[in-house]
């Protein structure tokens, strides 16, 4: 895979996945929540781009990257006449 020419900032929190060290490679950040934050478990995560991910919902981590590129990255809309 190549370097993506949209990369994102992505904090992860007790997650070990492969697929984010191969999105680290293409040259995305990412941040090990753990690390920042000393190993607190948290129950609830509350903020504006905040996606509940876990095992089950692992097979969406495409669609999260993809909806948060959208957002971050809005394409140019046509002004009507």
């Amino acid at each position: 895979m190549g370097k993506t020419s949209k990369p994102l900032y992505v904090l992860t929190v007790g997650l070990k996945w492969e697929e984010l060290t191969a999105l680290a490679a293409q040259g995305h950040t990412i941040h090990d929540a753990d690390a920042v934050l000393g190993g607190c478990e948290y129950d609830l995560i509350l903020g504006p781009t905040c996606h509940r991910m876990n095992e089950d919902l692992r097979k969406y981590l495409p669609l999260a990257l993809a909806e948060a590129r959208r957002v971050k990255y809005p394409k140019a809309t046509k002004e009507s006449d």
